[in-house]
């Protein structure tokens, strides 16, 4: 017997390849922010970020919470 109550639970820390179809508007957002996130990482003489960490970002922070925090002044 499984420890998961379904086929679509997965343990904890387990990668899990998603496969999506996005619109054109939502590409050109992804786009634009992987180009500022490319930029950003450029200013702070970082690696630029591979596109798999910009579309994993994406799902955790959500594009407009991330654009609301890019145009906030950032407390220091």
């Amino acid at each position: 017997m499984s420890r998961f109550r379904s086929e679509f639970e997965v343990p904890p820390h387990t990668k899990v390849r998603v496969v999506a179809t996005a619109d054109r508007k939502l590409c050109e957002e992804m786009q634009l922010i992987h180009m500022q996130e490319a930029e950003r990482a450029k200013a702070e003489d970082r690696t630029e970020p591979d596109w798999s960490n910009t579309g994993e970002m994406l799902p955790r922070k959500g594009v407009r919470n991330y654009r609301a925090n890019l145009q906030s002044p950032k407390k220091q």
